[in-house]
């Protein structure tokens, strides 16, 4: 096998110029499609962790009700049920975090908007998200009584430390809820739409407010190996009422963002295809060339002993040769260029940040390093070559030896 793998390496750099422009097509082809697929898939995964993040965590218990009807009425009391479920787990539960979440009404002077009202715990959130890292000005809810708010809502309210916040809503069980709030902390949310109208309020104290005490929106349960979310749920629901009790997983919570990702995948897939069709033919035009060009050779190669079945390998594996060195060429050029734009993603400005964040995403254009990207382009660059070789191996047992002997 060696030797014909050096006779095929000889061969190909016969006609040096034509191994390079096809090699080179399939270069670009690799980095192209390898930086597309790295960065949708970073966008994808930057869009993911965001929303478990910032909203539904990894998996999410809630009251039976709540999901049906999100209001503080349906919220789920912590009781010691929960904590002896939650306890039972403790190999498998990193930590929890618990909420209570609502929207109400915030006032400043004359100007009234709806907002997100979340009651945390800090020590907890910082765990799953490290609000605190995303802190603009001031401090992460320390003391009582103050509230941290969002930088887009700031700027909408004209907000600034120590300026107080109206919230006016609705309690648990009917109760009114208000309060005046002095502005203690401005923090920054990588989702635009949550980033112009979130107000955090420590746990103790938005339980205070909803006259809800011990009761939550939802447990966020954060697993200690990602990816073990559906098997962790499924153990955890076995001591669970199911008539009083919801158990969720990320996946679950978001089914209209994972099939906007999917359609976007796929038709990103069809492009990086569409790239790679047309290089398939940039081979298969390689491949013709040789063949006739080589028809005279191969009959008198033929005519002086040489099997067919040597030669097809040969010729099978001068144009695989060709594919894989414009694959390693491709994989060697897109490595650092990907490596770079990961670690510095490339950030919308002006009009066209704006356009995006009307989308409700991040105005950021994020790439992922990861081994996938790389072998997946490399592999269906290396299938379609393989495909196109098996043509001349085809031509090769086909071939008439006196014809191509005398052509």
């Amino acid at each position: 096998m060696s030797l014909f793998i050096k006779m095929a390496w000889r061969n190909i750099w016969r006609s040096r110029r034509r191994t390079l422009i096809t090699a080179s097509s399939v270069f670009f082809a690799v980095i192209l499609a390898t930086v597309s697929d790295s960065m949708t898939k970073g966008t994808h995964q930057l869009m993911i962790s965001n929303m478990v993040k910032y909203s539904t965590g990894y998996i999410q218990l809630q009251d039976k009700l709540y999901d049906e009807e999100p209001s503080m009425d349906n919220t789920l009391l912590y009781s010691n049920d929960i904590r002896q479920l939650i306890g039972g787990h403790s190999d498998d539960i990193s930590y929890t975090v618990p909420r209570i979440q609502t929207f109400m009404l915030a006032s400043v002077g004359n100007t009234t908007r709806p907002v997100l009202i979340q009651g945390i715990d800090p020590a907890s959130e910082v765990r799953l998200n490290a609000l605190d890292e995303d802190l603009v000005k001031g401090s992460f809810l320390e003391g009582d009584g103050g509230v941290l708010i969002s930088e887009g809502l700031a700027d909408r309210l004209k907000l600034d430390l120590g300026d107080t916040l109206v919230l006016i809503g609705q309690g648990f069980q009917g109760a009114s809820a208000a309060g005046l709030f002095p502005v203690t902390g401005i923090v920054h949310l990588h989702l635009p739409q949550l980033n112009d109208r979130m107000v955090y309020l420590k746990l103790s104290d938005a339980q205070l407010l909803f006259n809800a005490e011990d009761r939550l929106t939802s447990l966020i349960i954060t697993p200690k190996n990602q990816g073990t979310e559906v098997e962790l749920v499924q153990r955890m629901k076995a001591g669970l009422d199911p008539e009083r009790f919801n158990l969720f997983t990320w996946r679950e919570m978001m089914p209209s963002l994972l099939q906007g990702l999917e359609m976007d995948r796929i038709s990103g897939k069809m492009m990086i295809w569409l790239l790679y069709l047309v290089v398939g033919f940039g081979i298969l035009g390689t491949v013709l060339t040789m063949l006739l060009e080589r028809r005279k050779e191969f009959g008198i190669l033929l005519s002086l002993g040489m099997k067919r079945k040597q030669l097809a390998i040969v010729a099978f594996t001068e144009s695989l040769l060709i594919s894989f060195l414009g694959v390693v060429a491709g994989i060697a050029g897109g490595t650092p260029l990907i490596l770079y734009l990961s670690h510095h993603p490339f950030r919308y400005t002006g009009d066209v940040a704006k356009m995006i964040e009307s989308y409700g995403m991040e105005p950021v254009m994020p790439f992922l390093m990861d081994f996938s990207v790389f072998a997946s382009q490399a592999l269906a660059v290396l299938v379609i070559g393989g495909l196109i070789a098996l043509y001349p191996v085809f031509k090769v047992y086909r071939i008439n030896i006196l014809h191509a002997a005398r052509s």
